[in-house]
C-alpha cells in the first residue's frame, strides 16, 4: 500500500469518524424535541433538525464524487431514500404547524420516530465512504 493510499484511506475514517460524531450529536438534539416545549417550538426545532441533517446529506454527496462501481451505486440508491425521508419529513413538519393542539401531540410521536430512521439511515450511509 502506497502512503497515498494510506493517506487516502485515513483521511476516509477521519471523515466517516466525523459524520457519525455529528449523527450522535444530532441525534441528542432530536431528543429535546419535545411536545411540551409546545407547537411552535417543537416545530422550529424539528424544522432545525431537518436542514442540519439534509446539510450533512449535501456533503456526503460532495465528498462521494470520488467514489465508484458498487459503492457510488449504494450510495446514490441511499441518498435516493434519505432524500424520500426528508422529505415526508418536511411534509409531516407542515402537517404539524397547521394541526390543532391534540393532532399535533400526536403526530410528534411518528414524527420524532421517523427523525431517528432518518439519522439511522444517514449512518448506514456514511459507512460506504
Amino acid at each position: 500500500m502506497t502512503q497515498n493510499t494510506k493517506d487516502r484511506v485515513a483521511k476516509e475514517n477521519n471523515y466517516r469518524q466525523h459524520i457519525i460524531d455529528q449523527l450522535s450529536i444530532e441525534s441528542g438534539q432530536v431528543e429535546n424535541c419535545r411536545p411540551e416545549q409546545g407547537q411552535q417550538m417543537y416545530a422550529d426545532k424539528l424544522e432545525a433538525r431537518i436542514e442540519s441533517l439534509k446539510s450533512m446529506m449535501d456533503d456526503m454527496t460532495e465528498k462521494s464524487r470520488h467514489m465508484e462501481g458498487e459503492l457510488r451505486e449504494k450510495f446514490d440508491r441511499d441518498r435516493k431514500e434519505l432524500d424520500s425521508r426528508i422529505q415526508r419529513l418536511k411534509e409531516s413538519l407542515s402537517d404539524i404547524r397547521g394541526a390543532g393542539e391534540a393532532a399535533w401531540k400526536q403526530m410528534s410521536s411518528g414524527t420524532s420516530k421517523a427523525m431517528k430512521e432518518l439519522i439511522d439511515g444517514i449512518k448506514t450511509a456514511a459507512t460506504r465512504f
